[in-house]
C-alpha cells in the first residue's frame, strides 16, 4: 500500500510505502521524496510495482532527471535495479555502499516480512562523488553531507536556503532499538549516531525554521528534534554506563531502562533489539 504527500507548497512530493504482508503486527512505512527532478531514494524490493506507477503517472514537468540513493539498505535501494534497467535513469549512492546494490543480497526472513526480498542487483548504478548537487531547474541546490551510524555509507541532503534536510534513516522519535549482533550485515553504532547528529547541528545552525524529512515517520520540526535526539542519546548514554557500574548486566539494564525487550527483538532473534542499543551506548566510552 502507498500514498502520496506533499509538503513545502508542493515542491516536495513523498510518495511512501508499506507492506500488505499480514504478518506485520503494524505497517512499517518508507519513503521516497520527489523535488524538482530529483528522486531521493528508491523505496523497497516490494513496492516496485507502485513506485513505477507513482513514477510513471507523473506529469512531465515533474519528471525524474536523477535518483540518489542515501544508503544501501534495502527498504532504501529495492527500486534500483527498476530505475536503472527499466526505466533507464541515472542512479547514484555513496561509494561505500554501491558493491552492496551493484550485486545484490539477501536477508532474514523478518526484514523480508517487511520490504520483500531479496535486492535484485543493479549493477548499473554509479558512485555519488560530488558534494554539491542542483536540481533539474537549478531552483534548489543541495549540501550532500555524510551522516554514518545508520548505515557506513548513509547521506543526509540539505538545501540551506529553504532549509529543507532529507535525512532518511538518521533521526528517530524515540531511541529503543538498533541493528547489532547477531544481524549478517547491518550494524549501528550509537557513537557514531550521536556525532553525526552533533555535526548536523553545527551545519544547520541559525536554520531557525529547518524542516526535517525521515524515510519512515514524515516531517519534523528540525532543530527541535536534533536537539530531542541528540538529549536522549547522552541520557542513555550516562544511564546505561551508571547501572553498568552498580553490577547490573546487559540484559537486566535492557530491562531497567526499557521494561523489557521490544518485540521486534524477540521477531529478529536479537539482530534489532533494544540489547544491541545498551551494547552499542556501553561500547562507547564515557
Amino acid at each position: 500500500m502507498f500514498k502520496i504527500e506533499r509538503f513545502g507548497n508542493g515542491e516536495i512530493i513523498r510518495w511512501v510505502w508499506a507492506s500488505n504482508d499480514t504478518r506485520m503486527p503494524r505497517p512499517l512505512w518508507t519513503s521516497t521524496y520527489l523535488v524538482d527532478g530529483v528522486l531521493i531514494d528508491s523505496g523497497p524490493p516490494a513496492g516496485t510495482d507502485e513506485l513505477k506507477e507513482f513514477i510513471t503517472s507523473l506529469a512531465s514537468e515533474q519528471a525524474i532527471e536523477k535518483v540518489i540513493i542515501t544508503h544501501w539498505h534495502e527498504d532504501h535501494a529495492g527500486g534500483a535495479r527498476l530505475l536503472t534497467e527499466t526505466l533507464g535513469l541515472p542512479v547514484y549512492i555513496p561509494k561505500e555502499g554501491i558493491d552492496k546494490v551493484r550485486e545484490g543480497f539477501s536477508y532474514p526472513e523478518y526484514r523480508v516480512m517487511a520490504w520483500g526480498g531479496p535486492l535484485e542487483p543493479a549493477p548499473a548504478v554509479q558512485p555519488l562523488n560530488f558534494i554539491l548537487l542542483a536540481t533539474k531547474s537549478e531552483k534548489f541546490s543541495f549540501k550532500i553531507i555524510p551522516c554514518i551510524g545508520h548505515s557506513i555509507d548513509l547521506i543526509v541532503l540539505v538545501e540551506p536556503t529553504q532549509q529543507w534536510c532529507f535525512i532518511s534513516d538518521s533521526i528517530q522519535p524515540v531511541y529503543q532499538t538498533i541493528f547489532g549482533e547477531p544481524s549478517e550485515d547491518i550494524h549501528e553504532d550509537m557513537e557514531q549516531i550521536y556525532a553525526s547528529l552533533r555535526n548536523l547541528q553545527e551545519i544547520t545552525k541559525g536554520m531557525d525554521d529547518l524542516l526535517i524529512f525521515t524515510a519512515g515517520f514524515g516531517m519534523f520540526e528540525g532543530q527541535k528534534i536534533l536537539i530531542k535526539n541528540v538529549s536522549e542519546i547522552e541520557t542513555l548514554h550516562k544511564q546505561v554506563h551508571e547501572l553498568k557500574t552498580q553490577g547490573f548486566s546487559e540484559r537486566k539494564i535492557v530491562k531497567k531502562v526499557f521494561g523489557g525487550e521490544h518485540l521486534v527483538g524477540y521477531v529478529s532473534n536479537y539482530a534489532l533489539s533494544r540489547l544491541n542499543l545498551v551494547r552499542s551506548l556501553l561500547k562507547w566510552s564515557v
